[in-house]
C-alpha cells in the first residue's frame, strides 16, 4: 500500500505529531515589517506559533488576522495584512501601507468557537512608514487665485512619492518664488 516516502534523516517514513494548541500569549513577532516600512512597498511580518508552554508548534493551520491601524493623524486608517500558513509552525504576514506616518501592528489568532485572542502588547509593534522615492512635483498658490500677468506672492512646491506622501529634504532647483 502507498504510503509516506523514507526520510532522508532516518530512513524510514516518519511523522510530526503536534498535538498542543496554539497559545496566543507564547506566540512570537519578527522581522522588519515591525518597525519600518517604505509607503508603496511590501513589508512582512513573522509569525511564529507556540503551545502553552512556549514551545515551538511545528505544524501550521492556525488563522492570524494581522493588520496594521493608523496612529495620530493617521487615526481610522487601516490596512489588512494577507496572510501565508507555512505549514510548519510559521506564518508570513505580508502588507503595503499607502500613507506615511505612524502605525501599530495588531495580530490576533481567531479561533473558531471564541472571539479573537488579542496577542500581548509586548509583541505588538510601532511601525513608522516612511514616504516613498520621489514621484513628482506638487505645486500650491499661496493666493487663492492669480490674474494672468500679475505677480503672485508665492508658490509652494514639494516632492511627492506615487501615493501622494511629501518628502522631507529633497532639494528642488530651480527656487520658485
Amino acid at each position: 500500500a502507498p504510503g509516506a516516502a523514507p526520510g532522508p534523516r532516518y530512513g524510514h517514513a516518519a511523522a510530526i505529531v503536534d498535538g498542543a494548541a496554539t497559545d496566543p500569549k507564547r506566540c512570537t513577532l519578527q522581522g522588519e515589517g515591525l518597525a519600518a516600512a517604505i509607503a508603496g512597498a511590501p513589508a512582512s511580518v513573522i509569525i511564529v506559533a507556540r503551545d502553552a508552554t512556549g514551545g515551538r508548534r511545528w505544524t501550521g493551520g492556525d488563522r492570524f488576522a494581522v493588520r496594521l491601524r493608523g496612529t495620530g493623524p493617521l487615526s481610522g486608517a487601516v490596512v489588512d495584512a494577507t496572510v501565508e500558513d507555512h505549514a510548519d509552525g510559521r506564518y508570513t504576514a505580508r502588507y503595503v501601507a499607502g500613507q506615511a506616518g505612524d502605525y501599530v501592528v495588531c495580530v490576533e489568532l481567531i479561533e473558531a468557537r471564541s472571539k479573537p485572542l488579542l496577542l500581548p502588547e509586548g509583541t505588538t509593534g510601532r511601525v513608522r512608514v516612511t514616504a516613498g522615492p520621489p514621484h513628482a512635483l506638487e505645486a500650491e498658490l499661496a493666493a487663492s487665485w492669480a490674474t494672468a500677468g500679475e505677480v503672485f506672492s508665492s508658490l509652494r512646491v514639494r516632492a511627492i512619492d506615487a501615493h501622494g506622501n511629501a518628502l522631507a529634504g529633497v532639494p528642488l532647483a530651480p527656487q520658485l518664488t
